[in-house]
């Protein structure tokens, strides 16, 4: 029974350094699972990873375990996706073990940092392996980005910046760090800088899985302050005397302008963007049921504000609007807990 050639794992590894995974796991697969090496096992699993299946992966490493107990790969890749499904124990463990095999490099090191990050009380030890990994390739982006996601998970949200911007230094197109950068930047309230970092991300990796949908949310949110104003002008600004309003329904109309106010200014932050991000974004799930709501609530204000200012079309355009605002707030603190793509 002939198995995999080095030549077909060497061109699934380029695939993949080329951010194509799809061809990559055709290829593998291609080949017959029967016959893949640990080695292509472990490829197989990282496919999986990058095209967002943790399952798949995590079955593919542990059958390269099978085939190799003794490689630190399929630990490590055990490691990587029990960590993406919660499962923190088994994470912790297969991190621990590939570090047992390979105690000198520093990828094992990266993978236990990640998940000892993660476990309540263990932050101390996630830090002491994650430093380990900068001592073992100081000159290693990822390393100095682990680090950075350890530093921020304990709080220390100024080092980890700065472990963020070491490991930007070395390598300007890591897509991890500067994600990662944004969701510091958010987390200290400085919605339009994360907003630019999340933007140069998705330019920059197009098939990012996170960085586009974080900018369009973190856009979302900066228009939190027009919001703000509109309400400001719906309870003190009354409504031109016009159609035979009531006076008591008319300062409510106003609050049609809210959803209006608040898409327009998403709308023309949006198109500011580079044509690289706005086409991941639309090509995004949730940011395409975002968009869908965004018009949806300009929609409805428009309806309420021209055609029947009365108090049931404007309480359902203050309605539509603060829904949309509680989605983004859901969709911003999954950006806060700090989405990462799959490390190479």
């Amino acid at each position: 029974m002939g198995g995999v050639s080095g030549d077909q794992l060497q061109r699934a590894e380029a695939l993949l350094s080329l951010q194509r995974p799809a061809e990559a796991k055709a290829l593998l697969v291609g080949a017959g699972l029967e016959v893949l090496s640990p080695r292509g096992w472990c490829l197989l699993s990282r496919c999986e990873l990058v095209l967002g299946d943790e399952v798949a992966a995590l079955e593919a490493a542990r059958q390269a375990i099978a085939a190799d107990p003794e490689g630190e790969w399929g630990y490590r890749l055990v490691s990587i996706a029990a960590t993406r499904l919660d499962d923190l124990p088994a994470a912790v463990a297969a991190g621990r073990e590939a570090v047992r095999l390979a105690p000198l490099l520093w990828q094992p090191c990266t993978a236990l940092a990640g998940a000892l990050a993660r476990v309540p009380g263990r932050s101390q030890e996630a830090l002491a392996v994650a430093d380990r990994a900068v001592a073992l390739a100081p000159t290693n982006p990822e390393c100095h980005a682990t680090r950075g996601v350890v530093l921020a998970r304990m709080g220390l949200r100024h080092m980890a910046r700065e472990s963020f911007e070491r490991a930007l230094a070395l390598d300007p197109l890591h897509a991890n760090a500067r994600n990662d950068l944004g969701v510091i930047s958010l987390r200290g309230h400085k919605t339009r800088e994360a907003a630019d970092h999340f933007a140069a991300v998705a330019a920059s990796d197009p098939r990012h899985p996170f960085a586009a949908r974080n900018a369009y949310a973190t856009l979302r949110v900066s228009a939190n302050p027009v919001v703000l104003i509109a309400l400001a002008l719906a309870l003190c600004a009354p409504l031109p005397t016009a159609g035979g309003v009531a006076d008591h329904q008319k300062p409510i109309a106003w609050f049609a302008l809210i959803p209006f106010a608040a898409t327009v200014v998403v709308a023309v932050r949006l198109l500011r963007l580079p044509r690289a991000v706005l086409g991941a974004g639309l090509a995004d799930p949730l940011t395409q049921r975002m968009l869908a709501l965004d018009g949806l609530c300009l929609l409805v204000a428009a309806a309420a504000f021209l055609a029947a200012p009365t108090r049931l079309a404007a309480a359902l355009a203050v309605g539509m609007s603060l829904a949309l605002f509680l989605v983004a707030g859901t969709l911003v603190e999954k950006i806060k807990r700090g989405h990462r793509k799959v490390p190479q």
